[in-house]
């Protein structure tokens, strides 16, 4: 008796297995394992942006999830999803993530924004510095917001408050 040698399977017999696959993962017969071999095959090949959209955000969920990631290298039918949007690489999309886990300035009128403004304010007051008119008005707002008073009545605490603090300071005498 010789050597058996085994015969490596062919890109047709590959394509086929990948479609029971593909048909056992519809029906919920394919287990976790090999869902994810087969959705990284797909994503590989870029096959899991060109089928239905179930198959494109399960792929995306898994993703998401770390159980697959997107392919080192690109081939040509990979670079591109149905739509004809570009495909990030691992790379690409590690980087991608970085840069979502930067904190963000501020929006104009964000909790954080206010919060932002109202250290700044505070600052100036400390360090007797004249408010200038955008803290002013910041400041007037503020005041009617958070304690219910009127817009005169805010503008007047404004008013005497920026006077206060362009009055220069007097040192105390030490006797």
């Amino acid at each position: 008796m010789g050597f058996v040698w085994k015969q490596e399977e062919t890109s047709e017999e590959s394509k086929m297995s990948q479609l029971d696959d593909m048909i056992a993962w519809e029906n919920g017969e394919l287990d976790e394992k090999k869902t994810i071999k087969l959705f990284q095959e797909l994503v590989n090949n870029g096959m899991a942006w060109r089928l239905q959209g179930m198959y494109g955000r399960q792929a995306k969920d898994l993703l998401d999830a770390g159980l697959i990631h997107y392919p080192v290298k690109h081939t040509a039918q990979s670079s591109i999803d149905y739509y004809g949007n570009p495909i990030p690489t691992k790379a690409q999309d590690e980087k991608i993530k970085k840069d979502k886990m930067k904190p963000k300035k501020p929006t104009f009128g964000s909790v954080a924004w206010q919060n932002e403004q109202a250290k700044k304010i505070q600052a100036k007051i400390k360090t007797h510095k004249p408010l200038d008119s955008a803290d002013k008005a910041f400041a007037n707002v503020q005041l009617q917001h958070n304690l219910g008073i009127g817009e005169k009545q805010a503008e007047n605490i404004v008013k005497k408050a920026n006077m206060y603090l362009s009055r220069p300071v007097r040192k105390r005498r030490v006797r």
